[in-house]
């Protein structure tokens, strides 16, 4: 909130405005703060990977591949159980256990 916003709503607390116009303005300071609280909370959930480096993250799984690389996910059974991270020479194998293989 900037300082006007704060600065009419301590004059109309002091002036004796009716609650009602008083409430309407607490009510939106109330509903910025939580905006402000959320976005940011949103944004300190996202995995994040230091450098240039690719987040590779499905469900409770992250991990960073080196620049210049692809994630590919790789499986035991149908369970992910992580990525490798695929060179520019190596495709990612889509079948069986997931993995890079040579292109």
């Amino acid at each position: 909130m900037d300082g006007s916003k704060f600065d009419t709503i301590v004059k109309a607390a002091a002036t004796g405005t009716p609650r009602r116009t008083l409430l309407k303005g607490l009510g939106g300071l109330v509903a910025t703060a939580a905006a402000l609280v959320g976005t940011r909370g949103a944004e300190a959930a996202r995995p994040q990977c230091p450098g240039n480096q690719t987040v590779c993250n499905a469900g409770d799984i992250t991990q960073c591949c080196p620049r210049r690389t692809s994630c590919c996910p790789v499986r035991q059974g149908n369970r992910l159980i992580g990525f490798a991270c695929c060179t520019e020479t190596q495709v990612c194998r889509r079948t069986g256990q997931g993995g890079c293989v040579a292109a």
